[in-house]
C-alpha cells in the first residue's frame, strides 16, 4: 500500500507538469508560427525577382546568431534525439533563444525548411526546463523531455494524436517511450488547445472529401514506396551536403548555401511563377493537393 501511494502521487505530479509543458509549448510554437508565417513569409511579394535573395540574408542572420552559441549547431530535432540518448544529457537552454532566432530568420526569409524541427526543439527545451525544476519529484527525468517534443508536433500539425505517436516512435527506445505515453498524451492535448486558441483550427492543407476506392489503396502502396525511396535519397543528399559544408569555413557556409538556395528559387519562379521551392512549403503542398500541379511540375518541385 505504501509503495502504491507514492506511484499515484508521482503520476499526479507528472500529469500536472505535462499539462504545463504542453501549454508552454503551444504558446511558444504559436509565437514561432506567427513570426515565421504570419509575420514574415506571408508578407513577402512572392512573384518579385528579389525574393530569391532573401534566403541569403536569412542564412547570414542565422549564422551570426549561431556563432554566439557554444555548439554552432543548426540541429533541432537531432538535438532532442541526442539528448534523449545520452544518460546525463540536457538541452542547452542558454542557446535556445539564439537557435530559435536562427530558425525564424532561415525559414521566414525563404529557407526551404519546415517548422517541425524548431517546434520539436522548443518543446523539448520546455520539457527539460520544467524537469530541472522538479527533478526531486520525478523518477524518470526524460519523460517530460519526450512529452515536450510530442507537444511541439501536436501544436504545429494541429494533431495531438500525431504528437503522441511521434513521442513513442522517434526516440527508438521502447522502454522509456512506453513510460512517456501518459505525459505525452496530456502534453499533446494541452499544447494543441493552446495553439489552436491562438492560431485557429483551420486545417493546414485543404482537404477534399472523396469516396475511397480499391484503386486508391493500391495507389497508396505505390506512393508509399516512392516516398520512402525519395525520402532516403533526400536524407542521403543532406548527409553528403552536410559533410561538404563542414569542410567550409563557418563564415562561408551561409554564402554558398544562400547562392544555392537562391538558384533553386530562380528555377522555381521560372517553373511555377511562384517561389514554391522556398519557405515552409505550405503553398506548394496546397497547390499539389488541389490538383494545380501536374506530374511534371511535381517532379520538378522535388
Amino acid at each position: 500500500m505504501t509503495s502504491e501511494r507514492p506511484r499515484r502521487s508521482e503520476l499526479g505530479v507528472v500529469v500536472a507538469l505535462s499539462v504545463l509543458v504542453g501549454a508552454a509549448t503551444g504558446l511558444l510554437v504559436a509565437g514561432l508560427h506567427a513570426a515565421i508565417v504570419s509575420g514574415l513569409w506571408d508578407h513577402i511579394e512572392r512573384d518579385a525577382w528579389w525574393v530569391v535573395l532573401l534566403p541569403l540574408a536569412g542564412l547570414i542572420i542565422s549564422s551570426v546568431a549561431l556563432a554566439r552559441t557554444r555548439e554552432r549547431s543548426t540541429e533541432t530535432t537531432e538535438s532532442y534525439v541526442n539528448v534523449f540518448h545520452e544518460p546525463s544529457g540536457r538541452m542547452d537552454l542558454a542557446s535556445v533563444p539564439l537557435r530559435l532566432l536562427a530558425s525564424v530568420a532561415t525559414i521566414g526569409l525563404g529557407g526551404s525548411m519546415g517548422l517541425e524541427g524548431p517546434s520539436i526543439y522548443v518543446g523539448a527545451a520546455a520539457g527539460d526546463a520544467v524537469d530541472r525544476s522538479a527533478t526531486h519529484l520525478l523518477s524518470d527525468r526524460k519523460a517530460l523531455l519526450v512529452a515536450g517534443a510530442a507537444a511541439g508536433i501536436a501544436a504545429i500539425f494541429k494533431a495531438p494524436v500525431t504528437g503522441v505517436v511521434f513521442a513513442l516512435e522517434v526516440p527508438y527506445r521502447d522502454d522509456l517511450a512506453r513510460r512517456a505515453l501518459i505525459p505525452a498524451i496530456f502534453a499533446s492535448v494541452s499544447s494543441y488547445v493552446v495553439f489552436v486558441a491562438i492560431a485557429g483550427t483551420k486545417p493546414i492543407f485543404p482537404i477534399v472529401g472523396e469516396p475511397l476506392r480499391l484503386v486508391d489503396l493500391a495507389t497508396a502502396v505505390v506512393a508509399g514506396l516512392v516516398c520512402g525511396i525519395g525520402a532516403r535519397i533526400f536524407t542521403r543528399s543532406i548527409d553528403v551536403i552536410g559533410a561538404f559544408a563542414r569542410r567550409l569555413p563557418f563564415w562561408a557556409r551561409p554564402v554558398v548555401a544562400g547562392v544555392g538556395v537562391g538558384g533553386i528559387g530562380l528555377a522555381s519562379l521560372a517553373a511555377f511563377h511562384a517561389p514554391f521551392a522556398l519557405g515552409p512549403g505550405y503553398d506548394a503542398i496546397a497547390a499539389a493537393a488541389s490538383g494545380r500541379l501536374g506530374v511534371d511540375l511535381l517532379l520538378a518541385l522535388f
